[in-house]
């Protein structure tokens, strides 16, 4: 027994609908989405990824340097440091690299099928700078 049924229309918003919101980036997936109802709308809360343009013979991805800016980094693809054998991560001289950066974005519909952006909501960006959490365990 099926307790819910997929949409016909699906997707309902697909990479290509939402501009990015950083330069020189393009959106590679919208992912987990929260819903909820709002001022008589459908919210979404949208995972968006992006990357780089790509290049050809070149990986490039996105870091946040030291000053909490977006920096891109980008090798030859045949650079011997550089493994790009998963699509999510690149490990480039024995450190690991997401190839995508993930940022929150809102989008509303009023009627639950076509989105839009609504004016006065911007993305939402991480702003401190990862520090490793280390546990230790007793016992």
């Amino acid at each position: 027994m099926d307790i819910a049924n997929r949409f016909s229309e699906n997707p309902l918003l697909r990479p290509s609908d939402l501009k990015p919101c950083i330069e020189g980036m393009e959106i590679v997936c919208l992912l987990n989405p929260g819903v909820f109802r709002y001022d008589e709308k459908t919210w979404l809360l949208l995972r968006v990824a992006e990357r780089p343009k790509q290049i050809e013979n070149k990986i490039s991805f996105p870091i946040y340097n030291n000053k909490g800016e977006i920096e891109i980094l980008s090798f030859g693809k045949d650079d011997p440091d550089l493994d790009a054998s998963d699509p999510r991560v690149i490990n480039y001289r024995k450190k690991d690299y997401l190839t995508t950066l993930s940022y929150l974005r809102l989008v509303c519909s009023n009627d639950g099928i076509h989105f839009f952006e609504p004016e006065g909501y911007g993305p939402i960006f991480g702003k401190a700078r990862w520090r490793p959490l280390v546990l230790k365990i007793a016992g």
